[in-house]
């Protein structure tokens, strides 16, 4: 009897020595083909600009340079990829959209990496197999006339300012303009934009816009080789002449290489 319960309790301080060396081992894991991973990531192009990241502080940093196609996620933090597999949600047989193909090319770096460590990587995209020109080359008016006299949903105007809008009265937007309130219908209301004149940032570099009778006339600088971020697709500036803006859109990283930093947060769960 004493002979089974040495037994016993040998077996039990093993399988307690193993449990613990297993969590250690996991800690200090490298990440494999197919683990989900919470990672943080910083990608810059080879001249320092900022084109993505998860870091809420580097987006708040003012002293950080950014591109021209630097978009802030809607929720900053660290997401969730799959190490070593291709991002869900890319495309095949049309332009690759930017923030999947960056996905997935970091997660193949993140293969026998150590959990919970930084590391720096370069990333590269070339054009894809069997995309037609049109959907590559995208053309836009660099000049652009539009009227001061527009409308506005009624509805929406409630949700900024809790209340109706009145004929006549001039009311400041949420971008800081000033309209003047011409006309209330039932859904619908009409306004007429005050400004002479105005520079903005449009996606494809700095605008000037300034007002002739009622008419806003803008006209964008852009320049050969900046970035250009549209609806989810990066893209670069290949031609500017007088009236057109060319953009290239085959190269879903933009024709760059991206220098990433990326940090392993976590091996997840899979209750997570």
């Amino acid at each position: 009897m004493f002979f089974v319960q040495r037994i016993i309790i040998i077996l039990f301080a093993a399988i307690l020595t193993a449990g613990c060396a297993g969590l250690e081992i996991r800690e200090n894991a490298l990440a494999g083909k197919g683990d989900m991973l919470s990672i943080h990531y910083t990608c810059k192009t080879l001249s320092n600009k900022l084109v993505d990241t998860t870091y809420p502080d580097v987006i708040e940093d003012k002293t950080v340079k950014t591109s021209q196609a630097f978009k802030t996620l809607i929720k900053p933090g660290p997401v969730n990829i799959a190490a070593g597999e291709k991002n869900p949600l890319q495309t095949e047989g049309v332009v690759k959209r930017f923030r999947p193909e960056l996905l997935t090319l970091i997660s193949h770096s993140l293969v026998g990496k150590k959990i919970g460590e930084k590391y720096l990587v370069k990333v590269e995209s070339g054009v894809p197999e069997g995309l037609k020109p049109f959907s590559r080359y995208i053309k836009t008016k660099r000049k652009r006339t539009s009227s001061v006299i527009r409308k506005g949903s009624i509805k929406y105007f409630r949700q900024a300012k809790h209340r109706d809008p009145i004929a006549g009265e001039v009311v400041e937007r949420d971008d800081g303009r000033k309209i003047k309130i011409i006309g209330v219908e039932e859904e619908k209301y009409t306004y007429e934009i005050l400004l002479d004149s105005l520079s903005i940032d449009s996606p494809w570099g700095p605008a000037n816009v300034k007002r002739k009778n009622r008419e806003l006339n803008m006209v964008i600088d852009a320049e050969v080789g900046t970035l250009v971020m549209m609806n989810g697709n990066m893209g670069k500036i290949i031609k500017v002449t007088d009236e057109d803006i060319i953009v290239d859109y085959g190269y879903p990283l933009g024709e760059e290489c991206l220098l990433c930093t990326i940090e392993i947060v976590e091996r997840m769960s899979k209750e997570k």
